[in-house]
């Protein structure tokens, strides 16, 4: 994982959040750039940019972001338009729509996954459409784990 200074205001893969252990946020979370997050998060997540969750991080919530990277659990359902990586230490439980994903041997994934470009955009269109009624749904399979 790469830092970089916050000096620069270029606004493109700057760390510029952390969520440390113990700490919980209930609710929305929208960022830009890259955030970390090793506490616990149940709401809604949204980000064009990266979010990294480390080993101790748990998020219980409907996640829209640019690039995933998980060591931690995560319990719903991922739109991700970059990429998903599930480490070895990674526990995902509920669906993904990427067009790359990336499992490590020993992590945990249980879920359906979808990579093609119809039904990320698919997707994507009934998000907005249940969100803009109800919030982020969790599927089915996410909300029995």
């Amino acid at each position: 994982m790469k830092f970089r200074s916050s000096s620069s205001s270029s606004g493109s893969g700057e760390f510029r959040g952390f969520l440390g252990q113990g700490t919980e946020l209930t609710g929305d979370l929208n960022f830009t750039d890259m955030m970390r997050v090793d506490g616990h998060i149940n709401g809604r997540v949204s980000t064009t940019g990266q979010l990294i969750v480390g080993e101790t991080g748990q998020i219980d919530a409907s996640i829209k972001v640019g690039l995933l990277s998980v060591s931690g659990t995560i319990k719903g359902t991922i739109v991700a338009t970059g990429k998903v990586e599930i480490h070895k230490t990674g526990k995902v439980y509920g669906d993904i729509f990427t067009p790359v994903l990336n499992i490590e041997e020993g992590a945990i994934f249980e879920g359906k996954c979808q990579m093609s470009k119809e039904a990320r955009e698919q997707r994507e269109q009934l998000s907005t459409a249940e969100s803009d009624r109800k919030g982020f749904p969790i599927t089915e399979s996410a909300a029995s784990n």
